[in-house]
Order: structure tokens, then C-alpha cells, then sequence
């Protein structure tokens, strides 16, 4: 057994001992701990709306990576944001690990909490039969909700950092508003389709709809930018961010249509209602699938899928490079006309 499932059976464990539900209107300390990244964060918004119109005078802080706090800047039912256990309330009445550690476990166990639930227990039910991560999110949490209707993830960004984006879009010389956005990394190299392919692709586009392409990303994958730009023959332009990650998703928010490999920014387009061309390479099916209406999902699931998605058994044409360019140039083409 990994260290991850080890700590999720004593999550699991745990949570049996702390089922003292508090009254709903009761002013009391909620605690939920994501320490997670960017597409795993933007799944879980939507537990923080639930759970506060549950408590309405409770008090709800999150614990996350300090990488990922803005994301939740505009989230207005979360009453603290904080990025290291120090600064959490010291008597919490409902510890909720949406996803911890185990240093997060063993503070939930000395905070002698009235109430627990935690990932390890989904995860054990869910076994072989993994469901989308916000459904899970939900089902962590939902003994604690009178309702049962799962709401879905939407990120909610502030005025400042749309202004900010719409500053950027129109210093890279737009004559329009209107561009689609590639983001063509991704954390493993076997989740990124080729660089090639995105730069034919927004040639294509470029071409075919009179639009602007604009491939975005950090300065981390400003290489794999430069080759889609020079695949593209310039009719691309390249935006190495260097801004926070709101404005940064703001940029994809005033977009016309989101392509790009499974990706934290392929999840934020989602929870901000934009539609997507999504490619997915080893990853599990249905997990991280977008859900805004009208996206188009490839997906070449293989017998090896899932894998580590480091060591692949089809080096030479693996699931990512499965999906075809005139599949995509087809799913452009439905989703622009």
C-alpha cells in the first residue's frame, strides 16, 4: 500500500470517531483543508458555497497551497484563506479533508473536532469506479448538507484582474476582443500533445475564421510557446505570463473557445462556462472531463490507461498522439462556425 492510501485509511479511521454533527445555526469554526494544485482547487469551489449556506453563521477557513490562494479571492463565502497550519483557528468545531497530509491529519486529531469527513472514505467506496472530482468533492461532504442536488464548480474573478487582462490582450496589438486561446503544457510530457499539431491548428484557425491565436502559458513552458508559434508560421502569438493566476484566468475567460492538453488552465476555463477543445492523454477517463455544454472531449483510452504517466508502454505512439488534427480541426470548425 502507497503513502497516499495509507493516509487515507487513517482519514478514514479518524472520521469515525468525530460524528457529532454541530446545529446549522451554530456560530462555529469550519475548517477544510485542499492542499492541492490549480485544476484540483478549481473542482472543489463549489463544496465552499455549499457548506456555508449550510452554517450560515459559521465561520469557514481554507488551507491550500499558497500557489493557489487567489484562485479562491473571489469566492466570497470563504471567510479566511490561510497557506500553513499555523494560522488556523485553534478550536475547530468541523475539520473537512477534502485532500490533507499528514501533517494536516494529525493537527485535525489535536483540534478534537466535533465532526469529521475526509477523501480516504469516498475513495475506498469509489474503488475501481472513480467518479468526476467534483462529484467526489461533493459526496465528501455532503452527510453534512440537508441538501442532496450537487452544484457545480464555478470560479468567480474580481474586477481588478479583468481589467488587468484586458489591459494585456490589448497591448499584444488585438484588433479584437475575439481570440482563441491555446495552452499547449502540460505537468507531464505525456499529457501534451505535440507541439506541431497546436501550431497547424492555429494556423488553421487563423486562417479558416479570421481570428487571433493566442498561446499562452508561464515562463516554465515558454520553450514548448516558441514551437507552437513557429509550427503556427507566425500566425500565432505567444504570452509568457508572469501575472497572478487570476488575472491569468481572466485572460481565458475573455476568450472565444479554450483548447488545450488536461491541465489546471483546461479546468479553470471549465469553471468559468468557456467551451473547450480538450486533449486528454493517460489520464482516467471521466475524472477531469469538462462539463460546460458543447466542449469536445478526445480521449484515446488504451488497456494501459490509467497509468504513472511517467513510463509509458507505447513510447513510440502514445494515447496523446493518438488524437488526430483533423478530429480537432472538425471540433473547431463545429464549435466556431
Amino acid at each position: 500500500m502507497n503513502s497516499e492510501k495509507i493516509l487515507f485509511a487513517l482519514n478514514l479511521l479518524a472520521s469515525k470517531f468525530y460524528k457529532k454533527k454541530p446545529d446549522t445555526n451554530e456560530a462555529i469554526q469550519i475548517v477544510c483543508v485542499k492542499w492541492d494544485e490549480i485544476g484540483d482547487m478549481v473542482n472543489v469551489l463549489h463544496v465552499f458555497t455549499a457548506i456555508k449556506k449550510e452554517y450560515p453563521k459559521g465561520t469557514l477557513t481554507v488551507l491550500c497551497k499558497p500557489f493557489v490562494a487567489s484562485l479562491l479571492s473571489g469566492i466570497t463565502e470563504i471567510d479566511a484563506v490561510v497557506t500553513s497550519l499555523d494560522q488556523l483557528p485553534r478550536k475547530v468545531e468541523i475539520w473537512v479533508e477534502l485532500r490533507g497530509t499528514w501533517k494536516s491529519l494529525f493537527r485535525s486529531l489535536k483540534c478534537r473536532v466535533k465532526y469529521r469527513c475526509d477523501r480516504g472514505s469516498i475513495r475506498f467506496k469509489q474503488r475501481g469506479h472513480q467518479l468526476h472530482e467534483q462529484i467526489t468533492n461533493w459526496k465528501i461532504v455532503e452527510p453534512l448538507l440537508s441538501s442532496k442536488t450537487p452544484l457545480r464548480s464555478v470560479l468567480k474573478i474580481g474586477s481588478e484582474s479583468q481589467n488587468r487582462a484586458s489591459e494585456i490582450i490589448h497591448s499584444i496589438t488585438f484588433n479584437s476582443n475575439e481570440y482563441v486561446l491555446i495552452h499547449p503544457s502540460a505537468r507531464s510530457e505525456l499529457r501534451r500533445w505535440p507541439a506541431d499539431r497546436f501550431g497547424r491548428l492555429a494556423k488553421y484557425i487563423s486562417q479558416e475564421f479570421q481570428l487571433k491565436v493566442l498561446v499562452i502559458g508561464t515562463q516554465e513552458e515558454q520553450e514548448i510557446l516558441r514551437e507552437v508559434v513557429e509550427h503556427s508560421e507566425n500566425t500565432a502569438t505567444a504570452y509568457i505570463s508572469r501575472e497572478s493566476l487570476t488575472v491569468f484566468a481572466s485572460i481565458i475567460e475573455q476568450c472565444v473557445l479554450f483548447v488545450g492538453n488536461e491541465s489546471g488552465p483546461l479546468q479553470i476555463a471549465d469553471a468559468l462556462g468557456k467551451k473547450s477543445i480538450s486533449l486528454f492523454g493517460p489520464g482516467v477517463k471521466d475524472v477531469f472531463y469538462p462539463q460546460t455544454p458543447g466542449s469536445k472531449i478526445f480521449h484515446e483510452v488504451l488497456e494501459c490507461n490509467p497509468c504513472d504517466q511517467v513510463h509509458c508502454v507505447h513510447a513510440h505512439n502514445p494515447c496523446i498522439a493518438r488524437i488526430e488534427e483533423l478530429s480537432v480541426m472538425s471540433a473547431v470548425d463545429e464549435l466556431l462556425k
